[in-house]
């Protein structure tokens, strides 16, 4: 079974994670997500790729759902994860781009 079409933000989040692999000569990419400490802002998320933040460009309604997709559609491959136990906010996952355009 195919998996479904990609919608827009998936689309320019695919094209950014790309992006950035090539930039950085193929690295893993890795979302994390954290407790921000104070109220309004709660769990912050973000992608890394060679270190540096990658995700100041996604479109802002992006979100670690939109990485599954990209994941069931067969982009991004999930070769690791981390949760940390003391804190259920933190956490991270690591991808690699399966096969870049």
């Amino acid at each position: 079974m195919a998996a479904p079409p990609l919608t827009f933000v998936q689309a320019r989040l695919l094209a950014r994670l790309e992006a950035a692999a090539r930039l950085a000569g193929g690295a893993e990419l890795t979302w994390r997500s954290a407790w921000s400490g104070y109220l309004p802002y709660g769990v912050v998320q973000w992608v890394e790729c060679a270190g540096g933040d990658v995700s100041r460009d996604f479109p802002p309604e992006w979100s670690a759902s939109d990485l599954h997709a990209l994941e069931a559609a067969g982009h991004l491959r999930q070769v690791g994860e981390h949760r940390n136990l003391d804190d259920e906010f933190e956490r991270s996952a690591t991808y690699r781009l399966v096969s870049p355009r």
